[in-house]
């Protein structure tokens, strides 16, 4: 069975980014599997990331039990059985006890937890965008875990737009003469789900894909009115205005598809390493699910 190539992309070292010292506790964005988690009152502290305990909840494949007795919290995943209680400053995990940097708390009625231990012990990826305070979390499914380790390209492509996505640079807005534009230009190297391109309007970005998570790796702006060859990006025959990030090269073919939102259908083909672009059909298509397309080399 063909597999991703994942990118690399640990709690621990996305976590780092924020595990410096901070003496008071600070209010942050939380985003749980791509869902913004408006009501938990999350905050770092002493370099902590701290999050309710029913934040764990939304990680697929992850079973909770709380006995407030004992104030005792165990966490159950598929290769994993984790132990805390209130106060502690390690945990037990397949009876191995594990030293913590911050202990499980109770405040104001809710069970408070360090969101880094956590997820690492579930098996969840964690991403932190300093530009705008947020904190991402991803624990995938089984369902799309099987569609991303699928033989049948379609099915791993459908699989890594279902992901959630970890937007870690600074954020570029769409012009507003663009806002209303409900067509989105999706492309692939040819043969390959590892990565992606997604543009709508005039912003476009680059997706790498790790085990839970797509990463934002480069966004840039482009002038859709001023025509200019971009080296590594054949496709993409604009000026760019403003970019963060690294940009990517690409010198194979790439396929695209040209959704059209409104209709649900999508628009596919080639373009070649020259940026010539060879249109092959059009066919319905439902929200991040594509097709095979048969002349493609995979």
């Amino acid at each position: 069975m063909k597999k991703i190539a994942y990118t690399l992309f640990s709690a621990a070292v996305a976590l780092s980014l924020f595990s410096g010292s901070v003496s008071a506790k600070k209010n942050l964005n939380l985003i749980v599997n791509g869902v913004p988690a408006t009501s938990a009152q999350s905050y770092i502290d002493s370099g902590t990331t701290v999050v309710p305990l029913n934040i764990v909840s939304n990680f697929p494949g992850v079973t909770i039990t709380w006995n407030n007795a004992i104030k005792t919290l165990n966490l159950k995943s598929s290769d994993s059985n984790i132990s805390l209680q209130v106060g502690d400053k390690f945990a037990l995990i397949n009876n191995v006890k594990k030293n913590l940097s911050y202990p499980v708390k109770v405040e104001k009625g809710r069970v408070m937890v360090p969101l880094r231990f956590i997820s690492e012990s579930v098996g969840a990826s964690v991403g932190w965008n300093s530009h705008t305070n947020t904190v991402y979390v991803s624990k995938q499914s089984k369902a799309v875990k099987e569609k991303i380790e699928s033989n049948i390209l379609s099915e791993e492509r459908s699989g890594v737009l279902s992901l959630p996505r970890f937007d870690l640079l600074p954020e570029i807005k769409i012009s507003k003469q663009y806002n209303e534009d409900l067509t989105q230009f999706l492309y692939f190297t040819e043969g390959k789900a590892d990565s992606f391109f997604i543009r709508t309007g005039d912003v476009i970005r680059y997706y790498k894909i790790n085990e839970n998570a797509s990463n934002l790796t480069w966004i840039g702006k482009v002038d859709l009115n001023k025509k200019e060859t971009n080296k590594g990006l054949s496709f993409l025959p604009y000026k760019i205005v403003q970019e963060y990030g690294q940009k990517p090269a690409i010198s194979n073919k790439l396929v695209y598809f040209k959704v059209m939102l409104p209709i649900m259908e999508a628009e596919y083909g080639f373009v070649n390493q020259d940026g010539a672009q060879e249109k092959l059909g059009q066919k319905e298509v439902s929200l991040n699910q594509v097709f095979d397309i048969q002349e493609e080399i995979k």
